[in-house]
């Protein structure tokens, strides 16, 4: 009687480990399985602007040499009467947006419109080099200086074969790469330039991102500017498709975690 006493609970607390360890292992599993949700990041689209109507206050523009802030100008293209942000020179423009979630990055994607007579890398008297550059969560105190851009390039509107080269898709200086390298578009929005010989269509689209950048504030301000422009009748530049992304928590990993958990708990009891 006793041996079968003792083989029966012998059975009971065998049956009771294999139970809890089972049960032990299924919560380590949901956890497993709910952490990388957890900790999996969501892009989410916190602003964008084709610039089709009216521009907010979140842009405004300082002209070079000026003190005071303005609103920037708005424009159409001529041959595809697109609106987009522009036509601007040597200036700064940038975008503040405020009241942001949490988040620990954020990327930056835009249409740069490099209109009529870029000079791309050229240095052999005032026409060049012709620079654009951003910087993120600063506006630089004297634009000329590259250390205060986080980046700076040229770019160059003439044939490929034989104008000036430019710094894009690298910086200035380390970049030199034919004309027009990298650009999605090529004389598509009907911006004319006369170098002597008639006006001609002049100008070029790039599809730029920042790339992914660490950024946790609750505040982001974008700059961009351009420098040794020539007259806007000459060379200029214009935004269009501006789209700013954050990677945020995604809402439901965290409920989806205590909802798991929860689960397992209640089934041991």
């Amino acid at each position: 009687m006793r041996e079968t006493l003792s083989g029966v609970l012998s059975f009971c607390m065998a049956e009771w480990r294999w139970t809890v360890s089972r049960r032990l292992s299924l919560l380590i599993a949901v956890v497993a399985g709910m952490v990388p949700a957890f900790t999996a990041l969501g892009d989410v689209v916190i602003y964008s602007n084709a610039f089709e109507g009216s521009v907010g206050a979140e842009w405004s523009m300082l002209p070079e040499g000026g003190s005071q802030w303005t609103a920037p100008p708005t424009g159409t293209t001529p041959l595809t009467q697109d609106g987009f942000l522009g036509e601007f020179g040597n200036c700064m423009v940038t975008l503040t947006l405020d009241n942001l979630p949490a988040h620990a990055e954020v990327s930056v994607a835009m249409d740069l419109f490099v209109i009529r007579s870029w000079d791309g890398n050229y240095d052999q008297d005032a026409r060049g080099p012709d620079f654009w550059a951003y910087a993120v969560d600063s506006v630089p105190t004297d634009p000329e200086d590259p250390a205060q851009w986080d980046s700076v390039t040229t770019f160059s509107n003439w044939d490929p074969g034989t104008g000036p080269r430019q710094a894009y898709p690298l910086s200035y200086p380390v970049g030199d790469f034919p004309a027009r390298q990298g650009a999605s578009e090529n004389n598509t929005l009907g911006f004319l330039f006369d170098d002597g010989g008639g006006p001609v269509v002049d100008d070029a689209v790039y599809e730029l991102n920042t790339g992914v950048l660490p950024h946790t504030g609750g505040s982001l301000v974008i700059t961009f500017g351009a420098d040794h422009l020539q007259s806007l009748s000459d060379e200029s530049w214009g935004i269009d498709d501006v789209v700013v992304t954050l990677d945020v928590p995604e809402p439901g990993a965290v409920a989806l975690l205590t909802l798991g958990t929860l689960a397992v708990l209640r089934r041991r009891r």
